[in-house]
């Protein structure tokens, strides 16, 4: 019933049985006040305040005191049985199935159906009690289960952030490293070259230190790219396998040359022997013919076997030059 109903009861259980009073009509609309039309709450109202009243007065008059009192608090009866029958099962039911979840609750749904089948201001125990509380029973565990779905993603999230900027950090000290390292590795490739380059004696022995040099830089900037390795220990193992080869190029440079040299002293010799032959016979004759002129009395013979010889050489080229000219008229 709507407000007064409880006052009704009351007075019920003192004048039950008293001829006039129309309780079967009233119980009868009371039945259907949750389906009522107005009409029927308008006259259970009315009946329930002339009811109300005229019990007022007679406990007034008979001495018994006021019957005014609070109603009785519905709203907190069902907030004590769902926190006692219902909220429970919130804990136990976090981390199941929405099936489980109605398999369990199922048995706690019938035995309210069972708890409030007799309340007297409970018209309808399933739609009225039962269903809001399992409604708001699964709306909090809803609730409960999207927190702890948030809080473990956020936990999730920044773990993976936490991992990632982990790898962010060791990516930056890798990339740095890898810096640092092409930096030394240049920095004694190019030491190596102006060394061995200039103890080279040849194009073909700088041409060859220059590629060893770029493999001496990628042997150093690869293993100084490893944190874990040791810059020092990479550049002796470094030293240690091209120094050698350095070396040996140089040294090839070297031999090379001498073989050049000692050809082309040979051949030089090949070209002058005719000519030092020539010239042998020349000072033979020119000491001859000098010790003749000093013979006859000349004072400067080397004056005299100069302008000769000078004559000589003149008349020949214009032999020469005749013979080139009538040749050149016969063709």
């Amino acid at each position: 019933l709507s407000a007064g109903s409880g006052i009704l009861e009351k007075a019920k259980s003192y004048i039950d049985g008293v001829p006039g009073l129309p309780f079967d009509k009233l119980r009868q609309c009371s039945c259907n006040i949750v389906y009522s039309s107005p009409s029927c709450t308008s006259a259970v109202s009315d009946l329930a305040n002339k009811v109300a009243g005229a019990i007022s007065d007679f406990f007034s008059a008979v001495g018994l005191g006021s019957t005014t009192q609070p109603p009785d608090d519905h709203e907190k009866d069902k907030s004590d049985y769902y926190k006692a029958n219902f909220a429970p099962y919130l804990d136990k039911m976090l981390y199941v199935d929405e099936g489980a979840i109605y398999s369990t609750m199922r048995s706690v749904i019938q035995a309210c159906n069972d708890d409030w089948y007799n309340v007297i201001w409970v018209s309808d125990t399933a739609f009225e009690i039962c269903s809001p509380m399992y409604r708001q029973f699964t709306g909090q565990l809803t609730a409960r289960q999207k927190i702890i779905a948030d809080e473990a993603a956020k936990q999730q999230q920044a773990a993976a952030d936490a991992l990632q900027k982990k790898k962010d950090a060791l990516q930056q000290q890798k990339d740095s490293a890898t810096d640092n390292a092409r930096k030394i590795a240049m920095s004694w490739a190019q030491i190596k070259l102006g060394s061995y380059g200039k103890q080279c004696a040849d194009a073909a022995c700088r041409n060859d230190v220059g590629v060893l040099a770029f493999f001496y830089y990628g042997m150093i900037a690869t293993g100084m790219q490893d944190l874990n390795s040791s810059n020092t220990a990479v550049l002796s193992a470094s030293n240690a396998k091209f120094d050698p080869l350095f070396k040996q190029k140089v040294a090839e440079s070297s031999q090379r040359k001498l073989v050049v040299v000692a050809s082309g002293l040979s051949q030089a010799q090949a070209l002058i022997a005719p000519k030092l032959a020539g010239i042998l016979h020349f000072d033979t004759a020119y000491a001859a013919a000098r010790a003749k002129l000093l013979a006859l009395g000349m004072k400067d013979p080397d004056k005299v076997l100069k302008n000769a010889r000078l004559s000589r050489i003149s008349a020949l080229s214009r032999v020469s030059g005749l013979k080139v000219m009538r040749l050149q008229k016969s063709q």
